[in-house]
């Protein structure tokens, strides 16, 4: 005698239709060749200065936004090897951690286990999310529209990006590596805040 066995319930998987239009420009300054840069939550850590760069194989955080968040380097993971940046150079990594990272909405909120590289470097950015969240994430970002979608289990989510902050880190990325890279007028603490229980 055999038994059928039931097939497993399906989880609710994101659904939806990514697509960009005209609508996604409204409050976007055209034309422009800013980056994406974005706020998220790292870890309960409400972080700006977030850049979305498809071109990069790793997620990073920078050692800066790492110690004021106040995870405790014990957390970190080993990480073998080195991540060449684009002029070349060799940067060795202090370690990884899986964090939660929440995009969300409005409407809709979708929290991803990711995996970061803890860097000790000198950026304009906080954090770089690369291919390895966007692909997990199914997060599509258009650096044209200033925005990242993505989907979510009930629909799609998207995230403004802020073109005055990408400026600004545009010009902290062409200073010499011995000036300062953040700038001192951006109204936006660049620290990463607490986010409180509700």
């Amino acid at each position: 005698m055999v038994n059928e066995v039931g097939k497993k319930p399906k989880l609710s998987a994101p659904s939806g239709t990514i697509s960009f239009s005209d609508e996604d420009l409204q409050g976007v300054e055209t034309p422009h060749d800013n980056a994406l840069v974005i706020n998220t939550n790292i870890a309960n850590f409400s972080v700006n200065r977030v850049l979305i760069d498809n071109g990069s194989f790793a997620d990073i955080i920078y050692c800066n936004c790492f110690e004021q968040m106040g995870i405790v380097k014990d957390r970190l993971r080993p990480f073998q090897g080195a991540l060449v940046g684009f002029n070349g150079e060799q940067v060795i990594a202090e370690g990884t951690i899986e964090l939660p990272v929440t995009l969300e909405d409005i409407r809709y909120r979708k929290t991803i286990m990711t995996t970061f590289c803890i860097v000790k470097a000198r950026s304009s950015y906080n954090v770089i999310l690369g291919r390895p969240f966007l692909n997990s994430a199914r997060a599509i970002p258009s650096s044209w529209h200033v925005c990242l979608k993505f989907l979510s289990p009930k629909g799609v989510g998207t995230i403004q990006g802020n073109q005055k902050v990408a400026r600004q880190c545009d010009v902290g990325c062409m200073k010499s590596k011995n000036s300062e890279v953040l700038t001192t007028d951006d109204p936006q603490d660049p620290r990463p805040r607490k986010q409180k229980d509700v």
